[in-house]
């Protein structure tokens, strides 16, 4: 549909049975955020010393009766690390859930968290007063922690799997800020010049043919990578994790080991940018896992209890040559690692040791935040969950979402927000038939 305006601007108006549920997916993000209630939680705050010698203080985390209550209380064998894993006492009525599934007819307001809390439990009084409650029971003169018990285990992270044309348009959005719908003739230029294989497969399987160890050896010159590839050469190389081989084309990798100005001569000035991101994937998926070590120790400040817990790095692994790819777990966050004098007393504390406190508790509001915008990686990664499109034609699906005007894209990193033609459309369209936006 064209509606005619005088200036001859008008915006086209169109549905298509992938391009309308990919604005969907857009659009029930953004009404999720408008529908977000704020929380609000209280924590209590402690940071102790080392030692009775002084030293960097260590913040530790308040284990509150709720965390404790519905099992999210840092008990050995959670998944908790750094800060998050444990929360304030919530009260109040609770942020609406940022489902995905808003095209399925997810109702305004549905997935509210109940109220909880002290009043919860029948008793009168405000969070607040309820968290000064049980500062105050700590005994007077309390200046230290004690250590309650302490526990380390070994996690790794999988290298990643083969790279299929869905795995590189993600990590060319999330990585080079390279919309889809441009990313795949950058990598169709590659192909056409015999630079990389085909770049359009679902396939994340190498196949039992390719000689791996020969195509690692192609780049062992490379002045950025090439000292890595000679590691892998050297008896590091591992065994490919077992993907998934659909029939159709082989993982997309590097056919040789190509120079800059041949790459910006062939595809522009993305080439060199695309190209090393494939061969960096490739590399990484026969690379060793990331060991990391789970640390926690647990305290108590008289009745209270609270946690010191997060990630030791052992073996770096393939996040030397793809930082990209295990950025994206969250045990290897930043927030989620442990360094300096807070990993120094993870790797030593032992049970009945005593820390002294290096200043008094204190009461911290928290308030809990909207879900995010979409990114162009999230957004790809809807579409292959729920079957919109091909890995060929979901680039263009989001291009015709951008190039018409029903959502506009943000940068840094690549989220997606609606505009009001793309929500009123997307609105008018699931009034009218909710089928049509599924």
């Amino acid at each position: 549909l064209s509606p005619q305006r005088e200036d001859c601007k008008s915006p086209m108006i169109s549905y298509g049975p992938c391009q309308t549920p990919t604005l969907a997916f857009c659009v029930g993000r953004w009404d999720a955020i408008q529908r977000f209630n704020k929380e609000v939680s209280f924590t209590i705050d402690a940071e102790i010393l080392p030692n009775a010698g002084g030293g960097q203080a260590i913040r530790l985390l308040w284990e509150s009766p709720e965390s404790s209550a519905d099992g999210k209380g840092g008990t050995k064998g959670d998944g908790g690390c750094g800060s998050g894993g444990c929360k304030g006492w919530k009260f109040g009525k609770g942020a609406s859930n940022a489902e995905d599934s808003w095209w399925e007819g997810g109702g305004q307001g549905q997935g509210d968290s109940e109220v909880r809390g002290w009043e919860g439990r029948g008793r009168r009084g405000s969070q607040k007063d309820v968290v000064d409650h049980m500062m105050a029971s700590v005994l007077a003169g309390t200046d230290h922690a004690v250590v309650t018990d302490r526990w380390s285990e070994d996690r790794w992270v999988e290298r990643p799997l083969a790279l299929n044309t869905v795995g590189m348009l993600k990590a060319a959005s999330r990585e080079l800020a390279m919309e889809p719908h441009y990313c795949m003739q950058v990598a169709e230029k590659l192909y056409t010049a015999g630079i990389l294989t085909y770049p359009r497969t679902e396939t994340t399987q190498y196949p039992a043919s390719m000689d791996l160890s020969w195509a690692v050896s192609e780049h062992a010159t490379h002045p950025k990578w090439g000292n890595w590839c000679q590691r892998l050469m050297n008896g590091e190389m591992q065994v490919p994790v077992q993907g998934h081989d659909v029939g159709d084309h082989p993982p997309i990798t590097p056919v040789y080991c190509a120079q800059e100005d041949q790459l910006c001569h062939k595809a522009g000035r993305d080439g060199p940018r695309l190209y090393e991101l494939v061969v960096r994937y490739f590399l990484a998926s026969l690379s060793p896992d990331v060991h990391y070590k789970h640390h926690e120790v647990n305290f108590t400040i008289s009745s209270l209890k609270f946690a010191l817990r997060g990630n030791e790095v052992v073996n770096p692994g393939f996040s030397r040559i793809c930082r990209g790819t295990s950025q994206h777990d969250p045990a290897l966050r930043e927030d989620n690692l442990l360094v300096g004098s807070g990993l120094a007393l993870a790797k030593s504390a032992r049970p009945g040791a005593w820390h002294p406190l290096a200043g008094p508790l204190a009461q911290r509001q928290l308030e809990s935040s909207p879900p995010q915008l979409l990114t162009e990686a999230d957004l790809l990664d809807l579409m292959e969950r729920h079957g919109i499109g091909t890995d060929a034609s979901m680039p263009q699906h989001i291009h015709n979402v951008i190039a018409r005007g029903y959502v506009e894209v943000l940068e840094p990193g690549r989220f997606i927000r609606p505009t009001l033609l793309g929500a009123a459309l997307c609105h008018g369209l699931r009034q009218v038939d909710v089928e049509l936006v599924k």
